[in-house]
């Protein structure tokens, strides 16, 4: 008998078919499955986005330090940091918009704190 034969492929009881995910369920609650998908979109897409701002105002600030008296690098990076601030205070304030639009339709779509327990 060939050694390959006897491999079991399939430990969990066999393949079950594509589309097995949360979203493939027929017997799922649409609205429950879509706010989870929503609210892992916005999380993640949160995420990304206070880091890039965050990245930005460290950023600005470094070359704001190193201009060295020049003018015109001390304005740029005075620029650049008031646009990293009032990128970061727009997504902070999304987020209480989106709580807000959730909270009047009756929908949870920022569970942050379930995202960031399933990512670890």
């Amino acid at each position: 008998m060939n050694k390959l034969s006897q491999i079991n492929l399939f430990p969990d009881g066999g393949f079950t078919g594509p589309g097995t995910g949360p979203l493939a369920d027929p017997s799922a609650d649409p609205a429950s499955t879509l706010d989870t998908l929503l609210s892992t979109i916005i999380g993640v897409m949160t995420a990304i986005a206070f880091i890039w701002f965050t990245f930005q105002v460290f950023i600005a600030a470094i070359s704001w330090i190193t201009s060295g008296g020049d003018k015109a690098r001390l304005e740029a990076s005075k620029k650049k940091l008031a646009t990293s601030l009032v990128g970061l205070v727009i997504v902070i304030s999304a987020i209480f918009l989106i709580q807000l639009v959730g909270i009047i339709f009756n929908l949870e779509f920022l569970e942050i704190p379930v995202l960031f327990a399933v990512l670890t």
